[in-house]
């Protein structure tokens, strides 16, 4: 993200303080399908009427941006809530603002990354919201298409190992993953490790998600070696 030093911020602290008495309410409308996107969107709204009030479609657009899929520990909502109200401020100062990258990381190769848990619930119902299962791997994910897709996915943290149909609860629980791009062009990743037994974090490069290879199918025969 680029900020623009020479203009005033349009942001002030009576919004900056809504958004913080808002933050409170995180876990107050928590929902099966998007989890605490309701209040979250909520909790936005001052930062948003005043950067987009006066326009509906806009408006529209970034409300639509706080209703997808969010899950965070409330004590540190207050630090996401921040960096998207400077990234909505950048969007609505700058018309070339990419604005998926609020919703997800931006790279500077032009890429979008997002880290998640790749899990759904074991016995899923049609017409029924279920708990999505154990949070259990941690994957990062690319995408060359400003996130339609995400081919390019990398399994970072595998737990104990466990991936059976009926051995798989035996891992414990790794979730709440935050991704950033350093000024170095790495990535960071940190997540709630073990249970919540502690944070850990990692850095890799974007090559390390993608490979080496890109390819749909990779083909092995084991008897194609040519014997000398």
């Amino acid at each position: 993200m680029t900020t623009n030093s020479n203009s005033e911020s349009l942001i002030t602290k009576k919004e900056l303080r809504k958004v913080f008495s808002r933050s409170c309410t995180l876990d107050s409308a928590w929902n099966y399908e998007r989890q605490q996107n309701l209040m979250y969107c909520y909790t936005m709204l001052p930062v948003l009427k005043k950067l987009y009030g006066d326009n509906k479609e806009k408006m529209a657009s970034a409300m639509q941006r706080h209703l997808e899929f969010m899950s965070c520990t409330p004590h540190i909502v207050t630090l996401l809530a921040g960096i998207t109200a400077a990234m909505e401020e950048e969007n609505a100062k700058d018309e070339n603002f990419d604005p998926s990258s609020i919703s997800a990381v931006k790279l500077r190769s032009g890429r979008v990354a997002i880290a998640y848990n790749p899990t759904c619930t074991p016995c899923p119902e049609p017409g029924k919201a279920a708990w999505p299962g154990l949070r259990c791997p941690v994957a990062v994910a690319l995408s060359e298409d400003g996130g339609k897709t995400f081919p390019l996915i990398r399994h970072m943290e595998l737990g104990e190992g466990f991936v059976g149909a009926e051995n798989s609860t035996n891992n414990r629980t790794y979730e709440y993953p935050y991704l950033m791009q350093g000024r170095d062009g790495r990535l960071y990743l940190a997540f709630a490790y073990s249970t919540r037994r502690s944070v850990k974090w990692m850095s890799f490069t974007e090559e390390d998600v993608a490979g080496a290879k890109r390819e749909v199918i990779g083909l092995y025969n084991p008897t194609a070696a040519k014997m000398s």
